[in-house]
């Protein structure tokens, strides 16, 4: 009986040390109204509203992540209908020195994107690599951060459907007034950010930066839901890329599942 127990306990630990890693484990569920779906400063679907949803799988507090990424045009279906996508990622985040001035926050990913409806062959794949510092710079009582973030995409199939992205943000997050932020958490984000491309001939003729944009954006809860309308401008530097200026908005709303 002496020899089972000993069998056993280890065995029983695994299951509670499981059982607490599941449950410090969570779920979000989002979906998302996009007047136009841009993609890294490209009207991807000119002009043509979608649907967008994203289910997200939180690995406890190990910064390990993974999830999948859905898309439809909501008209034009006979001209856009074989461009949905589900995309598939993994991915891992984490922050050092969070207390420090020179905290740096990193995340990298692997995302597959499956376009289903259409021949495995204009399937692409990327790595992405996003360096963030949220203490750097303080300004008017929080912070101005800086953040960049590099791309690199392929389709074996394809010899055009490669190439690198480098994208440069500031970011800053302005407290909204108490008249409508009673918790005094509520916060309205800004982002300003460009985009580099280089290599890829499907979208470039020649690289170089070829955006500027701007975007406001805020969350609300209610019930456990998060509310997050958003709207952005986007100045267009190459018009072989995007051959216009673009305003475009956004409302999600999403909800953790566990």
């Amino acid at each position: 009986m002496c020899a089972l127990m000993l069998i056993l306990l280890p065995a029983v630990s695994l299951v509670h040390a499981e059982e607490s890693w599941v449950q410090k484990s969570s779920i979000n569920l989002k979906a998302t109204y996009a007047s136009k779906y841009m993609w890294r400063g490209y009207d991807v679907q000119n002009d043509v509203p979608a649907f967008q949803s994203d289910l997200s799988f939180n690995v406890s507090d190990t910064g390990l992540y993974a999830g999948l990424w859905y898309s439809a045009a909501l008209y034009s279906r006979q001209e856009w209908g074989d461009w949905d996508e589900i995309d598939g990622y993994v991915g891992y985040s984490q922050s050092l020195f969070s207390d420090k001035k020179y905290s740096l926050e990193y995340d990298a990913a692997f995302t597959h994107y499956y376009f289903f409806r259409i021949a495995r062959a204009n399937d692409t794949k990327d790595v992405m690599l996003s360096l963030k510092l949220p203490n750097a710079l303080p300004f008017f009582g929080s912070y101005l951060v800086p953040r960049v973030k590099g791309y690199y995409a392929w389709n074996p199939h394809f010899e055009s459907l490669y190439g690198f992205w480098i994208a440069v943000a500031a970011m800053y997050d302005f407290p909204l007034p108490s008249l409508i932020n009673a918790k005094g958490d509520r916060k309205l984000s800004w982002i300003l950010e460009s985009y580099h491309c280089d290599c890829d001939k499907k979208y470039a003729k020649a690289a170089g930066w070829y955006n500027v944009m701007t975007g406001f954006s805020t969350t609300v809860e209610w019930n456990g839901f998060t509310c997050e309308p958003g709207m952005n401008y986007q100045w267009s530097l190459k018009h072989d890329i995007n051959p216009e200026n673009e305003f475009w908005f956004m409302l999600s709303v999403s909800r953790d599942i566990r």
